[in-house]
């Protein structure tokens, strides 16, 4: 079994796309533990504001399988991809870290670099795993956390929790 990290986020419905994720990631992953859920602003662009959470989950698939299954849940979330990075969504689920593996080929860049820039993305991370360690810095999630705070002070400040049961 390898363990795997998603970043899940929408700004459309996304209560009920977030549980309707969640039913899904359950379908297909073993074990899956959810961070808690945040509230941040949309950045680079003007929409709703987004929720975002980090999935910890085993699979015995392929990196490959996987993220072809990240792809197939997003569609039938009603994801629609557009040539615009910053565009509204149903549903976003990112691959961060498979294992402990670094891959880097043209469709898939594992681990995700918005895992140390992306206060959305660290802090959940945070709260599952502080002191795993991020597989090419070779520094502990809380650490990295501890650096972005450092240079974003507003770090802290961008994100609020959300209750959701799911």
């Amino acid at each position: 079994m390898t363990r795997i990290l998603l970043s899940i986020g929408s700004n459309i419905e996304p209560e009920t796309n977030f549980k309707r994720c969640a039913n899904a990631l359950a379908t297909h992953f073993e074990h899956p533990l959810w961070s808690p859920v945040y509230r941040s602003a949309a950045v680079g662009m003007d929409s709703d504001d987004f929720l975002n959470a980090v999935v910890s989950a085993q699979t015995v698939q392929t990196i490959e399988s996987v993220a072809q299954l990240l792809k197939k849940i997003e569609s039938e979330l009603g994801r629609v991809r557009t040539s615009n990075k910053f565009s509204s969504r149903t549903m976003d689920v990112d691959l961060l870290l498979f294992g402990d593996s670094i891959i880097n080929t043209p469709t898939i860049t594992i681990p995700r670099a918005e895992i140390t820039t992306a206060a959305h993305v660290l802090i959940p991370i945070v709260d599952l795993i502080p002191n795993d360690t991020h597989p090419v810095l070779k520094k502990t999630y809380s650490a990295l956390l501890s650096e972005l705070k450092r240079a974003k002070p507003e770090v802290h400040q961008i994100l609020s929790k959300v209750a959701l049961n799911f």
